[in-house]
């Protein structure tokens, strides 16, 4: 861990440089989910005492001090994305020259030098403001396709984000002190085919959450979780851009296997996708005039995409 210089801030007298912005959770729509730093959140804050309450918002405002004044980075962050895709899905393509695209790369943090190049503050350099610094690392992977080209096959995002500290009120009751976006981290597809697959993470103290969904293409969910001690919203997301299985006469070879894996602060998406189509096997091929889906023609797909992340936060010493 990095070690600052000791210092003294006179503040706002809230413990910041600045006066904390008000959430009044009444005015949140009903589908939010909420907490603050120290735990108190939409679904169990009405269950405190006064003195237990008192105990909670202090508690919220020390680890909201602690991010602003020492927070240097986060620990453990990494995001991933390979595949492998073959298909002739035209009969305007040789059958020997299919369209391929073959990628595999990663991105991990943060470093110590990803912060400083970012512009992260020692902590006395931060009572004029800037201590909730962005620190953004992101990468396109690039690919090969058939022709031997580069092309940019995935996005990759590890994104600290900079936040803004908030006081949450219940009227004129102060619940604690929570964060806006605070990580997001992503793998996605770039360019057309199998756009729409991607792995995310999102942690905030405010998410929206119209539902938990548990697909085979698609899942979402949204819950608790404690990260080094500190209380967030986390929001995993993964998506498979769907296919259909494909039956039939001259139809052989059919894998259609979507996986969509959440960890306890990561998401795994993996995807296979085969197919062949043999005119030979299809008798209304035989027909003439046949019909137009009558050339030979198949899929091999396969690719993963993940995120994962945080294991911990590196905070200044003194």
């Amino acid at each position: 861990m990095p070690t600052a210089t000791p210092f003294t801030a006179l503040g706002r007298g809230n413990g910041f440089p600045f006066c904390a912005n008000k959430i009044e959770i009444n005015g949140l729509p009903d589908s939010t989910m909420w907490t603050t730093l120290s735990g108190v959140n939409a679904d169990n804050y009405t269950g405190f005492g006064e003195a237990a309450l008192a105990e909670k918002v202090n508690e919220s405002l020390e680890l909201a001090m602690k991010l602003y004044w020492n927070k240097f980075k986060l620990n453990g962050l990494s995001a991933s994305s390979s595949g492998d895709l073959s298909r002739r899905t035209s009969r305007f393509i040789p059958i020997d020259e299919p369209v391929t695209e073959v990628w595999n790369g990663s991105i991990s943090g943060m470093t110590s030098a990803d912060a400083s190049e970012a512009g992260v503050l020692e902590p006395s350099k931060r009572v004029c403001g800037g201590g909730a610094k962005r620190i953004l690392k992101s990468e396109y992977v690039e690919g090969v396709n058939q022709d031997g080209d580069t092309v940019s096959s995935a996005e990759l995002k590890l994104d600290e984000k900079s936040y803004t500290v908030y006081g949450i009120y219940n009227g004129n009751t102060l619940l604690g002190y929570a964060l806006s976006d605070f990580l997001i981290l992503s793998s996605k597809k770039s360019g057309v085919v199998v756009s729409a697959s991607r792995a995310e993470t999102v942690v905030s103290n405010f998410l929206g959450n119209d539902g938990d969904i548990n697909e085979d293409f698609r899942r979402e969910e949204t819950g608790y979780q404690v990260i080094d001690g500190f209380h967030f919203v986390v929001q995993k997301i993964g998506i498979i851009q769907e296919e259909s299985t494909r039956e039939g006469d001259g139809f052989s070879g059919q894998v259609n296997s979507p996986s969509i894996v959440f960890q306890e602060l990561g998401v795994q998406v993996s995807y296979t996708y085969a197919y062949t189509y043999t005119t030979d096997d299809d008798p209304i091929c035989s027909v003439l005039p046949a019909p137009r889906y009558c050339f030979d023609r198949f899929v091999d797909d396969q690719y993963n995409f993940s995120v994962s992340g945080p294991s911990s936060i590196d905070f200044y010493t003194y």
